[in-house]
């Protein structure tokens, strides 16, 4: 769900025998990802409000990467995604977090909400990203839907100011599993409804 051009999820064709359906917005997004293997695409117009054109409980696995901080309502595409995804069936949710230490201090003297230069050529005005989630507000989002978090891979993009190259990859780690708000780059979870 929001398969842009399907290299994040193509991957699964060579591994598995799934068979891999993408919907997203961008029609030039799915022709890549048809490309790259995808058995079926689907265009949809906006993710806040429109129902994914699936039946109930039809997936056994969906991932949603980096799309809930673009809708106006991230809370409708959870419900659509709890719809369509089977009891005991997993989805891996990914949203950027802007404001780790680094990201508050760029802020704070460089006056940017842009910390990693995700958009480089954007303005505030234009900038794509409209949602911004802490840890707590992610998790809750999702679960509201019922879903329950299975596991935590926020550890695996860890944000540390320059000062963090002394310090070694286990402390790093720790440090994002623990203050994930202030360490992790991103949220990212494995959810299972």
């Amino acid at each position: 769900v929001g398969c842009g051009n399907g290299l994040f999820s193509a991957f699964l064709k060579k591994f598995t025998k799934a068979h891999l359906t993408g919907i997203d917005g961008s029609e030039y997004g799915l022709k890549k990802a048809h490309e790259l293997g995808f058995d079926k695409i689907h265009h949809i117009n906006d993710f806040s409000f429109d129902l994914l054109p699936f039946d109930d409980g039809v997936f056994d696995l969906i991932i949603n990467k980096d799309v809930l901080e673009h809708l106006i309502h991230p809370e409708h595409l959870v419900r659509e995604i709890a719809r369509v995804i089977r009891n005991g069936g997993y989805v891996l949710f990914h949203v950027p977090n802007h404001f780790t230490l680094v990201g508050r201090l760029k802020l704070l003297f460089l006056n940017t909400i842009d910390a990693y230069n995700y958009f480089p050529d954007a303005n505030r005005w234009n900038f794509p990203h409209i949602r911004f989630f802490n840890h707590k507000d992610f998790l809750d989002l999702i679960e509201k839907e019922g879903f329950e978090p299975i596991e935590n891979f926020c550890h695996y993009h860890y944000s540390l100011p320059k000062i963090g190259r002394l310090m070694s990859r286990k402390i790093k780690i720790n440090l994002s599993k623990k203050f994930p708000d202030l360490f992790a780059e991103g949220f990212t979870y494995l959810f299972r409804k």
